[in-house]
């Protein structure tokens, strides 16, 4: 019968004639000739590589680093960054809400008086300006209002005002507008940044841009009377402020007005 060893080491038989086993050792680790014994707990550098110097000091093995730290710097970033994402997060959230909302108001359900009934459904609704509200008409001159329509005219404001006074009453009717004309002419506000002269189905005529009261302003002679014009908005924004409308879509919107007004004087 063939005896198979299993990682032990038979020795004599006891005094039952049974051989007895202890399991193998493993070899102990080989120390060059010369090189001192290793003390207990001492250690012992894996085979293949060389012992240390004799007398010199044995590096402890390396301790494994904390995280500690880095979980903390981590923590102390997120924060603020949390912090600041929340406070951008509502900032915006409540911009859009301004942004979003139409501009305007309910219909006034003021009559159209008939001074005022000058300019086409069309034209007011490119302009933005459906809602008629105000119509002031004396015994020499009328004035037209009109806004947007809260749900029908867009989210950015936008307001068109008409004036026209008739100096036929006059003793020298058309001598007198044209020095209220004349006068209007020179005395422009000085804060307008673009005032120009405009032709078209008038006497004569000008044209304000930018200026204090509002975005565009076209005034013009024809005849006997004179008639202003001035349109003016804001547009919203996700600034800390909305801004006035772009000049150049209030002065083509006056310019327009009053090709469409003037025939009809």
């Amino acid at each position: 019968m063939v005896a198979y060893s299993f990682g032990v080491n038979p020795q004599q038989p006891d005094p039952s004639g049974q051989p007895q086993y202890q399991p193998q050792q493993p070899p102990a680790p080989q120390i060059p000739p010369g090189q001192p014994v290793p003390q207990a707990g001492q250690h012992v550098p894996p085979p293949g590589q060389p012992f240390p110097p004799p007398g010199y000091p044995v590096p402890p093995p390396p301790k494994k680093k904390s995280r500690v730290g880095c979980i903390v710097a981590v923590i102390l970033v997120s924060i603020p960054m949390l912090l600041i994402g929340l406070v951008a997060g509502g900032y915006f959230y409540f911009r859009h809400q301004h942004v979003a909302e139409p501009a305007g108001q309910a219909p006034s359900g003021e009559p159209m008086v008939p001074e005022c009934d000058l300019l086409s459904e069309k034209t007011l609704r490119d302009l933005h300006t459906t809602n008629f509200v105000s119509g002031a008409v004396g015994e020499t001159s009328f004035t037209c209002m009109w806004r947007p329509t809260k749900g029908k005219d867009g989210t950015n404001e936008r307001y068109l005002d008409i004036s026209v006074s008739n100096y036929a009453d006059y003793s020298e009717p058309t001598e007198e507008a044209e020095s209220n004309y004349d006068y209007e002419r020179q005395n422009v506000p000085p804060g307008a940044t673009r005032v120009s002269d405009v032709s078209g189905s008038w006497d004569t005529g000008f044209l304000v841009g930018d200026g204090e009261t509002s975005a565009a302003e076209l005034v013009f002679r024809k005849g006997t009377k004179m008639v202003s014009i001035s349109y003016d908005g804001t547009d919203k924004s996700y600034g800390l402020s909305d801004g006035r409308m772009p000049i150049e879509e209030a002065e083509a919107a006056v310019k327009k007005v009053a090709e469409e007004v003037a025939p009809k004087l």
